[in-house]
């Protein structure tokens, strides 16, 4: 199956009521695209930077909202990072969809939001919002003058939401690698690459056990951040 974080590191970590186990009951068979998440504000915020959030936060513990498009997304988790780095205390605001969130930070609703980069590449171009920070290791190319998350001084905060493939466990590793490798001839493809790179989806193509590694190490972040914000999903 083709997936997100959602069912595979994110849902067994809110609920005791999720009804399998994705280590056990499926396998990996590729990473094929990642979009990061950016933490943005209205253009006439006062916060100029995301230091001058943690800081209001400090000063201000309970008081600043922050808007995301759902309990337990990867979007929530992003914005939730930054909570025992910086030991700030931030009020979650959910909402139905990056639209809505976008809606309530531009009528002064929430002072903060987690976006994707389709949602807030538009405003932040046309100057409606500002972005702080964004949660890929390096700055991106389409938004230059926006800094890593990394490169503020919070790298334990990088967060790259993905698009992968899984499947069943007791597959015979012979499906499996033909449909790594084809997944990977996907992921080469110029056609392939450019309509993604349209829609801010960045191809970051890894083989089976790269995959695994890398669904260890998030399910050890996504469990810090859930466990000290106390997020559960019952």
């Amino acid at each position: 199956m083709f997936t997100t974080a959602a069912p595979i590191t994110i849902a067994p970590l809110l609920s005791d009521k999720v009804q399998y186990d994705p280590r056990k009951d499926f396998v990996p068979v590729a990473l094929v695209a990642v979009q990061p998440v950016w933490l943005t504000v209205n253009a006439d915020s006062p916060f100029k930077t995301l230091a001058d959030v943690v800081s209001h936060a400090k000063d201000h513990p309970g008081k600043l909202t922050y808007g995301t498009s759902g309990v337990g997304t990867e979007l929530h988790l992003a914005a939730g990072g930054d909570r025992p780095l910086g030991r700030i205390q931030m009020v979650h605001v959910p909402f139905r969809g990056g639209a809505e969130v976008i809606t309530a930070l531009m009528g002064h609703q929430v002072d903060l939001a987690a976006l994707s980069t389709a949602s807030i590449a538009n405003p932040v171009r046309q100057g409606t919002l500002r972005a702080l920070a964004v949660t890929s290791p390096q700055r991106l190319a389409d938004f230059p003058d926006v800094p890593s998350i990394a490169e503020l001084g919070h790298p334990a905060a990088t967060m790259l939401p993905w698009w992968g493939m899984m499947a069943p466990a007791g597959t015979p590793p012979a499906i499996v690698a033909r449909l790594t490798q084809e997944l990977q001839a996907a992921s080469a493809d110029d056609g392939v690459r450019e309509r993604l790179k349209a829609t801010f989806v960045q191809i970051e193509f890894a083989g089976p056990q790269e995959f695994s590694r890398r669904l260890d190490a998030e399910r050890a972040q996504y469990g810090d951040i859930i466990r000290a914000a106390r997020i559960r999903q019952d």
